[in-house]
């Protein structure tokens, strides 16, 4: 299969579709700060300021290190389902558009799908690939993401079971519930990529929308291009996977940063959770209040103690998205990305 230029695709142009001023974006954030600040002052933790103090910084740096391998896989996936889809596109580029959208999704809030829509624009007008070709990539990349949250939920519950004399398992069981439905929707969804062509036939029989039909045509052609490729199929769900692991990671020496040896099958379950918060469209730039709230939350219900939690989700914060933000930024600004993102930016307010 070839390498498709833009001009081929239906698709015209992106642009991010939920419209925010800087007041509104300031104000969601201290929205998710007050509602962070009235459950820290109903939860009253003890001693964080002191925890905070003795923090094993060192710690704290590799978990920052490992933060950079952990988001740099994020393009190092996008490139290798391109790569089993047959599309040539460089390792370096993807690993960029990778880093855009991550950081798209922090600072343009709207439930994840900026950051997408990030990648779509990036893919199409800066690696010049065609639009149903970088669609099929990221819903590819997406639907194996979900699938391996749930994996990875239902792994670190049957964990705890085994290793911990945890009581009130049935606490868990809303969490185990959750993760069911995600493997479930994300199932449906991969049945739809995999058989767009289906759609496309129905849409041609009907002669209603023809670019849409040509477009999932185009989508069926590359999905099922990765379908065949059965060995980097399965790689790429094991990569994607590895990368949940690795994420755990950062949280894991955070609790050791605070001297506090957390079962790791704990993290297992938790951070998928509590990072699927990203995903609710409430516009709260890096859901600042809501994933703190929700990450202290699970370890709470887990049995850790509530200062150790709230000191390790601050830290957390610091490391994923302070340093995220910064490591990104700085990134992009000196690949000249700096521009781009300005842009797009931009044309999200106005």
């Amino acid at each position: 299969m070839h390498r498709a230029f833009k001009e081929a695709s239906p698709i015209k142009s992106f642009t991010i579709p939920v419209r925010y001023q800087k007041g509104s974006l300031l104000a969601l954030t201290l929205l998710g700060l007050a509602i962070l600040g009235i459950y820290l002052k109903l939860l009253n933790p003890q001693n964080v300021i002191g925890l905070l103090k003795s923090t094993n910084l060192s710690l704290v740096l590799i978990s920052c290190l490992i933060n950079i391998v952990y988001l740099t896989l994020y393009g190092f996936i996008w490139w290798y389902v391109l790569r089993s889809m047959k599309v040539k596109a460089r390792l370096p580029d993807c690993i960029v558009g990778g880093y855009i959208s991550l950081l798209g999704d922090i600072i343009i809030p709207s439930a994840s799908v900026s950051g997408e829509l990030l990648r779509m624009t990036y893919g199409i007008y800066r690696l010049s690939i065609d639009g149903s070709i970088v669609l099929t990539s990221i819903a590819i990349h997406r639907l194996l993401n979900s699938l391996s949250f749930g994996l990875v939920v239902i792994l670190g519950f049957i964990g705890i079971i085994l290793t911990s004399p945890i009581t009130g398992y049935g606490q868990l069981l809303k969490y185990i519930f959750l993760a069911v439905v995600a493997v479930f929707l994300t199932l449906c969804g991969l049945y739809f990529v995999f058989h767009s062509d289906r759609v496309a036939d129905y849409l041609y029989r009907r002669g209603w929308a023809k670019n849409l039909a040509e477009f999932l045509k185009k989508m069926s052609q590359y999905s099922t291009a990765f379908k065949r490729n059965l060995l980097d199929s399965i790689v790429t769900f094991v990569i994607i996977t590895l990368r949940w692991i690795l994420g755990t990671f950062i949280v894991f020496l955070l609790f050791l940063s605070v001297g506090y040896h957390v079962n790791y099958w704990y993290v297992l379950f938790a951070y998928p959770l509590y990072g699927i918060s990203m995903l609710i469209p409430i516009g709260i730039p890096a859901m600042i209040g809501i994933m703190d709230t929700a990450m202290i939350t699970i370890f709470v219900v887990l049995g850790i103690e509530k200062n150790i939690v709230v000191t390790v989700a601050i830290l957390n914060r610091l490391v994923t998205t302070g340093f995220t933000v910064l490591y990104i930024s700085l990134i992009s600004s000196f690949l000249g990305l700096s521009d781009m993102l300005s842009k797009l930016t931009k044309s999200n307010k106005h």
